[in-house]
């Protein structure tokens, strides 16, 4: 702590006592560099959610003084969230978990002088939503070819919108059977390797197809990297994966309005749980830290069990 102390100061070309007494003057801007700039508890750098969330914020109150921030302020900008722009207050919480955090390392890193204004996460639907096989097909028809993909694979592997969106072909086996993504770009820094069938190793040959020959017609483009790519080469960005194709395919496909990108994800578990796999496997497949994690679908095993249960009723007289 000592250390990162010195460096901060160096960096800033002042004296301890003078970078002391400029504090207050920090902005909401220089704060977010710093706080960007710096590595997690785990020693991990900001990720892109970070970057994005606090790049958003920085536009709103860049130059403003940290201590000038009110409670108000931030109450403003998460009721723009919801009702503006239409986000999920997870996804608001989002929002407010990393001012939060950057605030009180502030405070707590670089002994900046004020009291950050107490923020309080929304409180969130507990439902964990997921989609029927019927539900899924009819987004996948609704949606643009592109992110038709990125769902459909989505929804086979469990894996997350960043992942997916950012999956690079080196990752993938040269037959297309299994993908292993390295432990830096996943959420718990645990490697991941999924073993691939038939549905995805199609979708993967047509696509390798597809990105030899925009490689062809486009020479300039070079050696086109990721395996969802747009025909400029490159992935969407985080942002643009649900933006408003996104939602106005979950309109037309007549599902329900908050349903996200992470939907698939928590489909693909309960998919998984409705046909027998068990916890401990379903943790494996999709990489999930611990039991406790996938707990909320369990009970969906429950409910296909009495299902399979109730065959039996009536076959006997009472």
């Amino acid at each position: 702590m000592q250390k990162e102390h010195h460096i901060i100061v160096k960096a800033s070309g002042a004296s301890p006592q003078t970078w002391r007494d400029n504090m207050k003057q920090w902005t909401f801007k220089e704060l977010a560099g710093v706080y960007l700039k710096s590595k997690s508890s785990r020693g991990k750098e900001r990720n892109e959610v970070a970057h994005r969330v606090i790049g958003e914020m920085g536009a709103r109150w860049g130059d403003r003084p940290i201590d000038e921030l009110k409670k108000a302020e931030i109450y403003m900008m998460q009721q723009e969230l919801i009702e503006d722009r239409g986000l999920a207050r997870a996804t608001v919480n989002c929002y407010l978990t990393y001012l939060r955090a950057m605030l009180n390392f502030g405070v707590e890193e670089l002994d900046l002088q004020f009291v950050p204004p107490k923020i309080k996460l929304l409180e969130e639907n507990k439902r964990t939503n997921y989609l029927e096989p019927d539900q899924i097909q009819r987004l996948l028809n609704n949606l643009d070819p592109l992110r038709s993909d990125m769902a459909k694979f989505a929804v086979h592997t469990g894996m997350r919108n960043n992942n997916v969106r950012a999956l690079r072909w080196r990752y993938v086996s040269r037959d297309f059977t299994e993908i292993v993504i390295p432990a830096h770009e996943m959420k718990n820094n645990k490697p991941l390797c999924i073993p691939l069938g038939r549905t995805l190793q199609a979708l993967l040959k047509r696509r390798h197809n597809e990105k030899l020959d925009i490689e062809h017609r486009y020479p300039r483009l070079g050696e086109v990297a990721y395996v969802f790519f747009q025909q400029c080469g490159n992935p969407l960005s985080v942002k643009a994966v649900c933006n408003k194709t996104w939602r106005k395919a979950v309109k037309s496909a007549g599902l329900p309005e908050g349903t996200t990108f992470h939907t698939l994800r928590h489909t693909f578990a309960s998919l998984h749980i409705k046909n027998g796999t068990q916890a401990i496997e379903l943790k494996e497949l999709g990489n999930w830290s611990s039991l406790n994690s996938i707990a909320r679908y369990t009970h969906l095993g429950t409910e296909h069990k009495r299902t399979v249960v109730n065959r039996l009723e009536g076959v006997l007289q009472p």
